[in-house]
């Protein structure tokens, strides 16, 4: 009776222990019956799941015991082979700002991150084994989404240097968590927002502006986690654009950054804004350009109008100032040199020192056409031969200011000729005056008038009335020459070398006194050796100053093309 009482004990334990195990194999080969299925489920996660945890961790732990730390002195490669991968992707819509003054751009963008999570529990909708009973789903959205990132696992990336950023948001906010078949995670969000950018204007206007949006993690190390680029990797929108700039991104391999001892993964992409040229090419190149000209096909002009000359020099250079002053105002500032700082200093120095040679150019006319009217200004005879050589523009310039300066016209000669007749009208009167006096006794001039005699064997005669002063020659006087078209007549005497008649600024000159005064007269000469050399010099230089300008402008072109037109010809491919 006991043993039979024992079996059937026995037996029910053995069929309960077989249902145990069959129905455990039954839950194994479909966790979802047809119930689940249906009603499905809304928790993705179990309780066994922790948010911070990496997905995967402990296969990332094996497989860093297995492969070891890197060796001393190895090249690490990023990504590591043990780190989990989260996929990243941007879109760049649209460039609302480019902020020099305070090194800032301002974009809106939409910002992809997609990783694999093995421990979340799919939907039915998403398992296959549910196809035939339920409509199968590729992808489901997840709403709402800050739920559901406070539920799973999310990388917790930022970017470097971002002064702020919101999510554009008209009834909902444009953000969403994307559940996929294969257990990957896509969370997606469309933000604007505002991140600095250290920029440079030493080749401005011909800059080129590089702004890096670096992505990192705040948490995880490089050798757990790697943050790669996906399949879309960066796409630029039609309208991420802007009028003054020319956008291009460039992406960079995936790297990682020290803090301190340890290694974090980070991802790099480059925003290259290069500024449009043509604005200042028009504006501000070619109108300097053709003040320039201007100002050199003024060196092209007669000598003798050297004052129109300056006058144009002078005018161009007020008008270039004035208009590069203006755009100086609105130029990015800096404490170091711009490339169009450099193009305005240079040109005012050009123009500047065309109104300097006209300036000089003056002063040498004036110096020669002195010398030239009186020659015993000279004093030695190697500068009155030097300004009046016609074999250099200076002495052909003399020779044309000469004969339009001191007459040039009958008229001139004619009023020259009734001068001297007045002069010698009134001398034969007081001369007659003062041999009928020679008896009497010695009596002073009338009404401030003095007049001196001289006898027949006497070179000459001089009388002086206010500020009139004349000689002549006495009786044996040879003749009086007076040259047409100049207002200067000679006297020629046999025996007199030469006298000379002033009256107000004009030079009568007697006799031979067109040659300068001899050496060592008791006056000393202001025109030294070394002076001669220097006027002989500037004379030479002046005669091809306006091609040696030229080669400047063109040298001065040449030499800012090399320095700065490489820097703007580099515009890397759209990625």
């Amino acid at each position: 009776m006991y043993a039979l009482i024992h079996c059937i004990i026995m037996y029910a334990m053995l069929k309960a222990v077989c249902m145990q195990g069959e129905q455990g194999l039954k839950n194994n080969s479909n966790p979802h019956d047809d119930f689940d299925c249906k009603r499905g489920n809304t928790s993705l996660v179990d309780a066994s799941y922790i948010p911070n945890d990496l997905p995967n961790y402990d296969r990332i732990q094996e497989c860093q015991k297995r492969l070891g730390p890197p060796k001393k002195g190895e090249n690490v490669q990023y990504p590591r082979p043990c780190a989990m991968q989260v996929n990243v992707s941007m879109a760049f819509i649209d460039l609302v700002a480019v902020d020099v003054m305070e090194h800032m751009i301002m974009m809106v963008i939409t910002y992809r991150e997609k990783w694999k999570d093995d421990r979340i529990i799919m939907p039915p909708a998403l398992r296959k084994s549910c196809s035939g009973k339920i409509p199968h789903e590729k992808s489901i959205l997840l709403n709402p989404a800050d739920r559901y990132r406070q539920q799973i696992w999310t990388p917790d990336f930022y970017m470097r240097g971002i002064m702020g950023a919101r999510t554009s948001k008209l009834l909902l906010k444009t953000e969403a968590v994307i559940l996929h078949e294969n257990n990957m995670v896509e969370n997606v969000v469309t933000i604007k927002f505002a991140i600095m950018c250290p920029m440079k204007f030493q080749d401005f206007p011909f800059d080129t502006q590089k702004c890096n949006i670096t992505i990192e993690s705040y948490g995880n190390f490089a050798e757990d986690l790697a943050i790669v680029w996906g399949s879309r990797k960066v796409k630029v929108l039609p309208h991420f654009t802007s009028g003054s700039y020319r956008v291009s991104v460039q992406t960079h391999e995936p790297s990682g950054v020290f803090y301190g001892k340890n290694v974090f993964p980070q991802l790099i992409q480059t925003v290259m804004f290069r500024r449009r040229r043509f604005k200042y090419l028009l504006l501000i190149y070619v109108p300097s350009s053709l003040h320039f000209f201007i100002a050199w096909l003024a060196f092209f002009l007669p000598k003798e109008v050297s004052q129109g000359r300056c006058i144009i020099s002078c005018t161009t250079n007020l008008s270039l100032v004035s208009m590069l002053s203006i755009y100086m105002r609105y130029s990015p500032h800096g404490g170091y040199v711009k490339a169009l700082d450099m193009w305005v200093f240079c040109s005012i120095v050009l123009q500047f020192a065309c109104t300097l040679d006209s300036i000089v150019d003056i002063r040498l006319l004036y110096l020669a056409t002195g010398i030239k009217r009186r020659p015993m200004e000279a004093n030695t005879a190697e500068v009155l031969d030097l300004v009046t050589d016609t074999s250099h523009w200076l002495g052909r310039e003399v020779r044309l200011v000469e004969t339009e300066d001191e007459g040039g016209t009958l008229a001139g000669a004619a009023r020259d000729l009734r001068t001297v007749a007045h002069l010698s009208a009134g001398l034969a009167s007081r001369t007659h005056v003062a041999e009928a006096e020679e008896t009497k006794p010695p009596a002073a001039s009338v009404s401030g008038e003095q007049t001196t005699s001289a006898d027949e064997t006497d070179p000459g005669v001089s009388t002086t009335r206010g500020s009139r002063h004349a000689s002549f020659a006495d009786e044996t006087e040879a003749g009086v020459s007076t040259t047409q078209g100049s207002r200067h007549a000679s006297f020629a005497d046999e025996t007199d070398p030469g006298v000379s008649t002033s009256q107000g600024s004009r030079q009568v000159s007697f006799g031979a006194g067109t040659e300068p005064i001899p050496e060592g007269d008791e006056q000393t000469s202001r025109f030294s050796q070394s002076y001669y050399q220097f006027l002989t010099a500037v004379i030479v230089y002046q005669e091809w100053s306006q091609y040696t300008y030229l080669a400047a402008y063109m040298v001065f072109l040449v030499v800012y093309w090399c320095k700065y037109v490489p820097a703007i010809n580099y515009l890397p491919s759209v990625q």
